[in-house]
């Protein structure tokens, strides 16, 4: 609150985002009474615009092992929402807020890189990876389109483009893009 006083605001016109980081190692349930805790200090200070819980569960690095390999990493950030949500009832607004697929410690490489073929796809449970060597994308398009993960392309532009990827219908394009 010395810092809303500081900076002049009064609490209904400030945003919080609570940025849990990387909490692929951590229970739920360990982080999701962290969580109300701090909810709990900041709804004693007044209420606030919006409050966001962000995390990620995404790990920062596969490396060479995962090649070839088909990686599941459960979606913490996701679950430890929902049991806040339930927790609260409704008491205040928390939106949901991750990382994507982008670990919660990634910095972007300092020179240029050939990453090697990957893809990072999501579902409602889990991040499902998918690594290969370099020049083996489609493969790994084919992959997922085959796999009861796909959500099918009329899901997302990002299913769409993975099928024409699987199909040789278009290039793999680029890190930023797959991010995208």
């Amino acid at each position: 609150s010395s810092v809303l006083e500081l900076i002049r605001l009064a609490p209904n016109s400030v945003d919080v985002v609570i940025d849990l980081r990387y909490v692929g190692r951590d229970s739920a349930e360990a982080l999701r009474a962290i969580s109300l805790e701090t909810l709990q200090v900041i709804e004693g200070i007044g209420a606030f615009r919006n409050i966001a819980i962000a995390g990620s569960s995404v790990p920062d690095v596969m490396n060479k092992r995962d090649n070839g390999k088909v990686r599941r990493e459960p979606r913490i950030e996701l679950q430890l929402w929902r049991q806040i949500l339930d927790a609260i009832a409704a008491s205040m607004p928390v939106p949901f807020s991750d990382y994507g697929i982008v670990g919660a410690h990634y910095a972007p490489p300092v020179q240029f890189v050939q990453p090697p073929a990957r893809i990072r796809y999501t579902t409602l449970r889990e991040h499902v990876f998918r690594r290969a060597k370099r020049g083996e994308h489609r493969e790994l398009c084919k992959q997922l389109i085959e796999s009861d993960d796909f959500l099918g392309d009329t899901y997302s532009a990002g299913d769409q483009r993975l099928r024409l990827s699987a199909q040789g219908r278009t290039t793999p394009g680029t890190p930023a893009m797959w991010v995208g």
